[in-house]
Parts: structure tokens; C-alpha cells; sequence
């Protein structure tokens, strides 16, 4: 984490700071424009005898800290926070700001429910946790303590298609647009050496994606060794569905 990070999340100055007089001002010079121009039409029926009371709030930028938190993901929660407050001093009463923005990104109290969704517990009743354009869904996964993100909530109805079927002992992942079939193997999270590569994806099997690796092949220890797509007369014969059109957000 940087060690300016407090000073790049108010950066920005605050909202509604300017002349706390604005309208007393305004309302002021358009009199006295009126009278040098003799117009006593244009002179205001009404006028303010005080200034106006304004309130100024925060106006942090709040993009260093999701970026840092999205690059912690998978790590455990309390190395995350000791790196953070190694930064961030609790007598400074702009840096102890951003432990309020951190606690609502990370939710701490969470329950994993059966078929996988996010419960959050943090204002003492639940509600389902996920991502939204203002905040990010992270929490601490209750089972290892890592930092985790949410996934969003599936769509429902016709548009929404399986990840993968399993036809006996053979398993079939929807990626891209298309099905493969992929023979899978398992590697511990806490694995050291070179990551081998997931043959769908493409991409070094690490602790990072074990949220994508665990909604493609059922478990976060999981990759693909081996991955081929099939042909149309292939998904055909094995009655696999194809979507009419392709959901946003869903590969």
C-alpha cells in the first residue's frame, strides 16, 4: 500500500464550500444594477437581510482504496488490515475518515448460505450482499478469513444458462459463449512453485481467481488440465443448452 494514501483520498476539496453569502450577494448586485440602469421593474420584490446558512460535506476520492482493497483480494484479511493501518494513524481525524469508507466496502459479519449467496449481518438484519455502482461487495469469507468479492446476483428466467452440467463422469463448462469439455484437477490455495495454467482460461491458476474457479468447476481448489470445445452437432447430441442471447456480465 502507498504511504501517501490518506492524502490521495482527500485530495479533493469539499462540496458546497464556496461563498457561504452566494444568494445575498447575488440578490444585492442585481439591485444596484437596477438602480444605475433607473429600472424599477427589475428591482427584487423580496431580499434576504442575512446571509444564508450552507453545509459543506466530504468529498473523498474513494478510487485508491477500492483499487487497493480489489488487490488484496484472496489474501488474508488481517495481513490486509495490518497494511492499511501501518499507514493510517487513528489520532488524525482525516485519516481515521477513511476507516469508516473502509468498513463499508469490507463486511466483516457474513454468512455463506447453501447455494453459495452472500448474507451481510452488519446492521443486524440480514440482507443479501452484492456489488452496486457506489460500494464494492467484499467480506471476509467466514471459512478461511480471506478477502473475498461477492459475486452479483444471477439473472433469472430464460436468460440465465448453467455453467457446467456433468454427464457422468465428464464435466462441461460454458465459457466465452461455448461449451467445452474439460477434464479437471485440484490445487491447494496455500500452494507454493509456478502456478500451472487453466487450459479454459487461460490464466495462471492463483488465489486471486479461486471465486471464477469455484463457479466454473464447482470448487475453489479446481482447474481445467485440458479443455476442448465442442462442435454444434457435439452440444446438439448432448442436449446442451445455448442461450438465445448472450446475458451481460455472465461469460
Amino acid at each position: 500500500m502507498r504511504s501517501d494514501m490518506a492524502k490521495k483520498l482527500v485530495e479533493r476539496p469539499r462540496h458546497n464550500a464556496g461563498d457561504p453569502n452566494w444568494a445575498g450577494r447575488g440578490a444585492r448586485r442585481a439591485a444596484r444594477v437596477a438602480v444605475q440602469r433607473g429600472d424599477d421593474a427589475a428591482l427584487p420584490t423580496r431580499q434576504p437581510c442575512r446571509p444564508r446558512a450552507r453545509t459543506k460535506w466530504l468529498n473523498e476520492n474513494l478510487a485508491p482504496l477500492k483499487r487497493f482493497l480489489r488487490s488484496r483480494i484472496g489474501r488474508p484479511w488481517d495481513a490486509v488490515y495490518s497494511e492499511l493501518r501501518a499507514h493510517v494513524r487513528a489520532d488524525n481525524t482525516v485519516q481515521a475518515h477513511i476507516m469508516e469508507h473502509l468498513y463499508q466496502c469490507v463486511h466483516r459479519v457474513v454468512t455463506r448460505e447453501p447455494d453459495g449467496a452472500i448474507t451481510d449481518w452488519s446492521d443486524g438484519a440480514p440482507r443479501p450482499l452484492y456489488a452496486n455502482p457506489w460500494w464494492p461487495a467484499l467480506y471476509v469469507d467466514p471459512a478461511d478469513g480471506c478477502l473475498r468479492e461477492a459475486r452479483a446476483p444471477r439473472p433469472t428466467g430464460s436468460a440465465y444458462l448453467p455453467r457446467r452440467v456433468r454427464r457422468g463422469d465428464v464435466l462441461y463448462v460454458r465459457w466465452a459463449g461455448h461449451w467445452h469439455r474439460v477434464t479437471v484437477a485440484e490445487r491447494p490455495l496455500n500452494a507454493v512453485g509456478k502456478p500451472p495454467v487453466d487450459a479454459l482460461t487461460g490464466e495462471p491458476v492463483r488465489r486471486e481467481q479461486a471465486d471464477r474457479r469455484e463457479a466454473l468447476y464447482g470448487l475453489p481448489v479446481r482447474y481445467a488440465v485440458s479443455a476442448t470445445r465442442l462442435t454444434p452437432t457435439q452440444r446438439q447430441r448432448l442436449r446442451l443448452p445455448v442461450p438465445r442471447r448472450r446475458p451481460r456480465g455472465i461469460p
